[in-house]
């Protein structure tokens, strides 16, 4: 993995690694298409509770999205 990308870039890969649209991945976190378009386009960031839903389902770090406040387990 490339660790220049940055977190949301890392989000549309992560998701398409899966081959699910931005409709499954919404689906699976709980949100909402505008929002995951929303987040992939970089405009805005993940709330916390997204951050950890998104932690959870693609296994990767709050460090290795780059994100850089504590998020609890």
């Amino acid at each position: 993995m490339n660790k220049h990308l940055l977190w949301y870039q890392l989000l549309k890969h992560e998701r398409m690694q899966r081959g699910w649209s931005q409709a499954d991945l919404a689906d699976n976190i709980g949100g909402d298409l505008k929002t995951i378009q929303r987040w992939e386009r970089g405009h805005y960031q993940p709330q916390p509770h997204y951050r950890q839903r998104l932690i959870a389902l693609f296994g990767k770090s709050a460090d290795e999205w780059g994100w850089t406040e504590h998020i609890r387990k």
